[in-house]
């Protein structure tokens, strides 16, 4: 994702599908293929609140994380100033 498409989605009411999937991707996810990943994503986000075992931990990730998670991610990698970031 390149900076003009990140403050494109910073316009959006909702992250779409592809963009969180290429999200997953640019952290180090699996290419798992997009449908597998639309249902995961919505298996582990529609219980409320999910442990996930990371690399180094276990992680509780919620709706509100991820989205959190998100926007922080691609503010970091852009570099954005704090008047120039996008917030979830």
């Amino acid at each position: 994702m390149t900076e003009e498409q990140f403050k494109e989605i910073c316009k959006m009411p909702e992250i779409p599908m592809d963009i969180w999937y290429e999200y997953f991707l640019d952290r180090g996810g699996r290419d798992i293929g997009i449908s597998k990943f639309q249902d995961l994503f919505v298996q582990i986000l529609s219980k409320g609140q999910t442990m996930i075992a990371g690399p180094r931990d276990i992680k509780y990730v919620s709706f509100g994380s991820a989205i959190t998670n998100f926007y922080d991610y691609y503010n970091k990698k852009f570099n954005l100033c704090e008047s120039h970031q996008c917030r979830s």
